[in-house]
C-alpha cells in the first residue's frame, strides 16, 4: 500500500488508496469506526490479484459530518490478511476545510478548499514547521469545493501546514508531508 486517503463530499465520504504491487490479493474489506476500537465493516472491494503494476482503488460510503476513522483489511486467496491505517475524517459541510491528496506527495498533490461561502480575499500560504512562508498566492474562494494542483516537487521533504487566511471566513489548517 503506497497511499490511504479520505475526502470529503457533501453527502459521502471517498476513501481512495493505491498499491505498488500485489501477490496472491483477493479483496479488501472497508471497516469503519467512531472510536477508534470497534470496527464495522461497511464494503468489499476486490484486489488485482497479483500484480506488479500499480493500482488504485476507491470506495464511498455516506457523511455522518463527525470524526470517523477507516481502515482497510487485506485478504490473500489463502485467507491471510494484513490491516491498514487506521485513517480518521471528519466531513463535517457546515465548516470550511482544506483536504489534500495523496498524503504524503512526491510530484504533485492536489488541495481541495471547501467553503461555505464565497471568499474574495483570500491568501493560500504553505508554512514549513519553523513557521516561515514558503509559497503564497492570492486567491478568490468560489462557494463550495475549489481544487489547486500543487508541485510538491519544489518544497524540500518535510512536513508543512497549508492555510487559507481571510479577514472574514475562518478555514482550518491541514499537514502535508512531501517525501
Amino acid at each position: 500500500l503506497t497511499s490511504f486517503n479520505a475526502s470529503c463530499n457533501s453527502n459521502d465520504i471517498l476513501l481512495s488508496w493505491t498499491t505498488a504491487s500485489e501477490f496472491n490479493a483477493s479483496h479488501f474489506n472497508v471497516e469503519m469506526s467512531r472510536d477508534g476500537m470497534i470496527w464495522n465493516n461497511i464494503g468489499r472491494v476486490e484486489a488485482a490479484g497479483t500484480t506488479s503494476q500499480t493500482s488504485n482503488y476507491e470506495f464511498s460510503t455516506n457523511n455522518s459530518g463527525a470524526l470517523t476513522y477507516f481502515r482497510l483489511v487485506q485478504i490473500d486467496f489463502d485467507g491471510a490478511s494484513e490491516i491498514y491505517g487506521p485513517i480518521s475524517s471528519v466531513c463535517d459541510i457546515n465548516k470550511n476545510t482544506l483536504v489534500v491528496s495523496p498524503n504524503p506527495a512526491a510530484e504533485s498533490f492536489k488541495l481541495e478548499i471547501r467553503s461555505t461561502e464565497a471568499v474574495e480575499k483570500a491568501i493560500i500560504q504553505i508554512v514549513d514547521m519553523m513557521g516561515t512562508v514558503v509559497w503564497e498566492q492570492a486567491s478568490a474562494i468560489q462557494q463550495g469545493s475549489n481544487n489547486l494542483m500543487m508541485q510538491a516537487n519544489r518544497l524540500s521533504a518535510g512536513t508543512y501546514i497549508i492555510r487559507v487566511q481571510s479577514d472574514n471566513s475562518h478555514f482550518e489548517s491541514t499537514r502535508i508531508m512531501i517525501k
